[in-house]
């Protein structure tokens, strides 16, 4: 088996049907596997994926997470290559085929591959950036209250497309991930403390720290939805799943010190937005949890 593709998908059937089929139409002259794994959809995703056998179709009782769902199907992977891939994205041509040439002949501390990510009008978007720091998780939190006037302080982080490829960057983002088996059986996949979000950025710094690079390449043509496999409501759940990580991501590879400045400068930053937001009271108290907790 050359790659194993792994897909996690939640509540969002005609999605992921559009991107297994896009799959299966453009993945030629190669030996590839799916699998499909299933976060406890409930919008009648079983009933549908359970019958198709190009698939290796896996529903969980619960709703574990993006990253240790993606643990989960690793378990069943039998490629030389594994890729994961958003259910909210598109292959428009050979992508899996051009991933696997280019891996092939990569050099030995090139660990992971990823593409210039394309949206719907075929325009490239955000697909890969750099470590994230203590100056850009500042960034993150005063953009709460810029953003409302037209100013987006993250614009350039994340619109950054590199000029040249193949391109080596500090992370690469997790719609389009594919990865040497042999890296993740000396290092692991995805941290099981994540449940979403910054899974990928410190997976990709793990292998940096021990010698391994991620690579941006061209020639995979990918569509991503981007956000669309996330359907928002009018709650700080997001916001919280999003800082929850950071939290994690800063503990995990951050100095103690770092880590420290960096939750009481977000917290006290992001205080009076989370106090202001019109959610619900316990939704409020849920993300104050998360944003002053006890630093363990």
């Amino acid at each position: 088996m050359d790659v194993s593709i792994i897909i996690i998908t939640y509540n969002t059937l005609r999605m992921t049907s559009d991107c297994l089929e896009s799959i299966f139409e453009k993945t030629q002259d190669i030996k590839y596997e799916v699998i499909l794994v299933d976060n406890a959809s409930t919008d009648g995703s079983k009933e549908f994926f359970e019958k198709d056998s190009r698939i290796r179709y896996i529903y969980l009782k619960d709703n574990i997470g993006f990253g240790k769902a993606n643990n989960a199907g690793y378990l069943h992977a039998k490629g030389k290559y594994v890729f994961l891939l958003n259910s909210d994205t598109i292959l428009i041509n050979n992508a899996v085929k051009e991933f696997f040439a280019f891996a092939e002949r990569s050099k030995q501390y090139e660990a992971c591959f990823g593409s210039i990510l394309l949206n719907e009008n075929l325009t490239p978007i955000h697909s890969c950036a750099k470590f994230p720091s203590l100056c850009l998780f500042l960034k993150k939190s005063f953009n709460l209250y810029t953003k409302a006037i037209g100013l987006d302080l993250l614009k350039e982080y994340y619109d950054k497309v590199p000029e040249a490829t193949p391109s080596i960057v500090n992370y690469i983002t997790g719609a389009d991930l594919f990865i040497k088996r042999e890296v993740i059986d000396k290092y692991g996949l995805f941290n099981p403390c994540f449940f979403m979000y910054y899974e990928e950025t410190e997976l990709q710094y793990r292998y940096r720290v021990n010698g391994y690079k991620s690579v941006i390449i061209d020639t995979p043509k990918i569509i991503h939805l981007t956000g669309k496999s996330y359907k928002a409501k009018r709650s700080l759940f997001k916001f919280r799943l999003i800082n929850d990580s950071m939290i994690k991501y800063c503990k995990l590879c951050f100095s103690k010190n770092r880590y420290i400045a960096t939750r009481f400068l977000n917290a006290a930053i992001a205080m009076p937005y989370v106090l202001l937001y019109p959610a619900s009271l316990t939704d409020k108290k849920l993300t104050l949890k998360v944003l002053c907790g006890k630093f363990k």
